[in-house]
């Protein structure tokens, strides 16, 4: 093979190491940058709702008043439209049922509360279900960080092997091709 071909051949694999080296960068950045969104935006916003619907249960005592009621109908709402995560559809369920006895002035106060109760446990319920779902798509993200620096190692060890081989054939492969011109 002759020196022009080598060299060429050698900068061609060094160049498509570095674009694949930056190609899995970009690829693993935004695998970590979807499942951050995704932990974030569905989980968080059940969370919030979930802890407003339990302030308007912890600072009122039932019957709920109407600004409560419109309150907590509010957020139920919202969560209804937020379910995500496996047993959060049976969760909100129950917390909706309970409301809705909580809500009905034909019932006994005492019912009432207990719906009240019942309520507070589905909203637990509901937060323990996306408090445990940002915990396994956490890990899940962790999982692709390793991925992505095992890697991204394995490709900058090559790069740089290949970087260092270079350091020290190359003069000498220019320095042979030089002599083999000159004797010519």
């Amino acid at each position: 093979m002759k020196t022009r071909n080598k060299l060429k051949f050698s900068f061609w694999l060094l160049f498509g190491l570095v674009v694949l080296g930056g190609a899995l960068s970009l690829y693993y950045l935004r695998q970590i940058a979807r499942s951050s969104e995704i932990i974030l935006k569905d989980n968080y916003n059940t969370l919030t709702m979930t802890r407003e619907m339990r302030k308007v249960l912890d600072n009122n005592d039932v019957p709920l008043s109407e600004s409560a009621t419109r309150k907590f109908t509010e957020e139920l709402v919202k969560e209804e439209n937020n379910i995500t995560e496996k047993g959060e559809a049976e969760a909100v369920a129950r917390l909706r049922q309970s409301f809705t006895v909580m809500s009905n002035n034909a019932i006994t106060l005492a019912a009432r509360q207990q719906a009240a109760r019942s309520a507070q446990s589905a909203i637990h319920e509901i937060e323990e279900l996306n408090m445990q779902a940002v915990l396994v798509k956490t890990n899940t993200a962790q999982k692709t960080i390793k991925h992505a620096t095992i890697y991204l190692s394995l490709i900058g060890g090559i790069t740089f092997l290949i970087m260092f081989s270079f350091i020290f054939n190359l003069p000498d492969l220019i320095n042979a091709s030089i002599k083999e011109q000159v004797a010519h």
